[in-house]
């Protein structure tokens, strides 16, 4: 009798796993590093510049615009156009396993590497 009362308990306590893990929050965000590491000095605050933008998300849940658009806004804050690396799984959790990994490209960026193109040009000329 106790078998078949642990059985049902165990049943019902997978079932009720189970709705709580379909029910979890898989939306996409923007992950950003440190962002919960009281020590550093800009904690809580928008950071004054950003080189990247990192959106977790579930491949299953989100579509492909979606991702791009958050990562071309969070590029925009920063008058920076958002350009995609690559995509891997070593980053994000569980529920929103990709991470989609975007250059935040801005004019400064232009000029640092015009600047680097006009060296090369440079020394290939002596």
């Amino acid at each position: 009798m106790s078998f078949r009362k642990n059985h049902r308990f165990s049943i019902v306590f997978l079932s009720a796993m189970l709705l709580a893990g379909c029910a979890a929050d898989t939306q996409p965000y923007i992950y950003m590093s440190r962002e919960f590491d009281r020590t550093r000095e800009d904690f809580g605050q928008e950071p004054k510049d950003i080189n990247e933008a990192i959106v977790c998300y579930n491949k299953f849940k989100t579509k492909p615009e979606t991702v791009k658009n958050m990562a071309v806004v969070r590029c925009a804050k920063y008058n920076k156009q958002a350009i995609f690396q690559r995509q891997d799984l070593n980053l994000c959790p569980l529920l929103t396993p990709v991470a989609a990994y975007y250059r935040c490209y801005g004019e400064e960026d232009r000029k640092k590497e015009a600047e680097e193109k006009a060296k090369k040009e440079r020394a290939l000329s002596r």
